[in-house]
C-alpha cells in the first residue's frame, strides 16, 4: 500500500478537464535533446537566467546520422546503433522561451553532428494537482506555493 493517502481537502475546486488558458500568460513547453555530458553546463545556464523547474530524461534514439553503426566481418551489413541523450523539458511563459532557447544553444553548440535539436511547443493548461492551481499560478514559485 502507498505511504501517499488521499488527503486532499474538501474545498479543493478543479475544473476538469481544463479548458481554454485561465490567465493572461501564455505558456510553452520548450523540449531539448542533447549531449548527456553537457547536462551540467546546460543547468547552471538555465539557473542563472531564472529557470525554476526542468524535467530530465535519460533517452536513445538517432537522427539522421543514424547513431552509431557495428561492423560485423562475416555480414555484409551495417546496423544502426542508437545513442544515449539526455532530454529536458522546460516549462516558462512564452515570453521567455527565445531567452531558454538562445542560453541553451550558446551552451550545447559544438558544431559537430549529435548536437541536439529543440522543439517548442504550446502548453494549453497546466492545473498543479496539490493546490488545484491553474496556468502560470501552476509553476510560479511563491513561499505558499512549494
Amino acid at each position: 500500500m502507498s505511504e501517499f493517502k488521499n488527503t486532499a481537502p474538501e474545498n479543493l475546486h478543479v475544473e476538469y478537464p481544463p479548458g481554454d488558458n485561465y490567465d493572461d500568460v501564455k505558456l510553452s513547453n520548450v523540449t531539448i535533446i542533447f549531449r548527456s555530458q553537457l547536462l551540467s553546463d546546460l543547468l547552471d545556464a538555465l539557473n542563472k537566467i531564472g529557470v525554476m523547474g526542468v524535467t530530465i530524461t535519460q533517452v536513445t534514439g538517432y537522427g539522421t546520422q543514424k547513431g552509431f553503426y557495428e561492423y560485423y566481418s562475416k555480414v555484409n551489413s551495417e546496423i544502426p546503433k542508437p545513442l544515449w541523450k539526455t532530454k529536458i523539458e522546460i516549462i516558462v511563459p512564452t515570453s521567455q522561451a527565445k531567452k531558454v532557447i538562445d542560453t541553451s544553444c550558446k551552451v550545447l553548440y559544438t558544431g559537430k553532428v549529435g548536437d541536439g535539436k529543440i522543439f517548442v511547443y504550446n502548453v494549453e493548461s497546466i492545473l498543479k494537482i496539490r493546490t488545484g492551481e491553474i496556468g502560470y499560478d501552476a509553476i510560479e514559485h511563491s513561499e505558499t506555493n512549494e
